[in-house]
C-alpha cells in the first residue's frame, strides 16, 4: 500500500485492539480494491457483525457516541442523530457513530453476519459467505468486497457512488460482476448498473 493511504492508516489507529472483526466499508474499501487513491474520503465506516455492538460500544467507551435512526417512511439520508448509551440496536437501525474529542468520528455500519453467512439487511435471502465477504491488503487491513460496498452504496446514488462504481467495474471478475448482478436484480430491480454488468 502506498503513501497515499497514510490518512487510513492514521485513522485506522483508533480501533487498533478492537476485540471483534471488522471491514472497511465505503469509498476507501473501492480505493484499497483498485489499490490507489481515487477521491477525498470525508469519514472512515467499518461494518461489525450486530451481535458485536455492545462489545465495540465498551471497548470505544472514552468517546461519544451516536445513533442515526432511520426515517420512519425510510427515506434515504434523512434520518436523525441521537446519543446512543450502547443499549442494542435492532433492524431498521443500523449506523452508529463514535467521535472522539479531537473530532476523529468512526461510522460503524451494523451487519447481519452469523454463522459463517453474511445478509443484506435490506434483503436477508441476499448472502454471501463470510469466508468470500473481505479482502485483505499485505499489511493486513481487511475490507469488504466491492460487490458488496457496491451493493449499500446502489440505493444511494450519489455522485460519489457512480464514481466508486465506474473505478471498480473493470478491476472486477466474472463472479463479482455476477454477485452484484443478481443482488441487485433483489434488491433494485431496474437499477441503471444492471446494464453495464449484464
Amino acid at each position: 500500500m502506498d503513501s497515499s493511504f497514510a490518512p487510513l492508516r492514521a485513522e485506522l489507529e483508533h480501533v487498533a485492539g478492537l476485540p471483534v472483526p471488522w471491514y472497511l466499508a465505503g469509498g476507501w474499501a473501492i480505493d484499497l480494491f483498485v489499490g490507489r487513491v481515487t477521491r477525498q474520503h470525508h469519514d472512515v465506516d467499518l461494518v461489525i457483525g450486530r451481535l458485536h455492538q455492545r462489545t465495540v460500544y465498551q471497548h470505544l467507551a472514552d468517546r461519544a457516541w451516536y445513533m442515526i435512526v432511520p426515517h420512519p417512511d425510510g427515506l434515504t439520508g434523512k434520518g436523525t442523530i441521537e446519543v446512543w448509551d450502547g443499549t442494542p440496536l435492532v433492524r431498521p437501525a443500523h449506523q452508529i457513530l463514535a467521535d472522539d474529542e479531537h473530532g476523529h468520528r468512526i461510522e460503524f455500519l451494523l451487519s447481519e453476519i452469523d454463522e459463517g453467512l453474511w445478509r443484506s439487511g435490506r434483503n436477508p435471502e441476499v448472502t454471501m459467505p463470510t469466508v468470500r465477504m473481505a479482502l485483505t491488503t499485505s499489511d493486513g487491513i481487511r475490507y469488504l468486497a466491492p460487490e458488496i460496498v457496491l451493493l449499500y452504496k446502489a440505493k444511494l446514488g450519489r455522485t460519489w457512488d457512480e464514481a466508486d462504481f465506474e473505478i471498480a467495474l473493470p478491476e472486477m471478475g466474472v463472479g463479482q460482476r455476477d454477485w452484484l448482478f443478481h443482488a441487485l436484480e433483489e434488491e433494485h430491480p431496474g437499477h441503471p448498473w444492471l446494464d453495464r454488468l449484464g
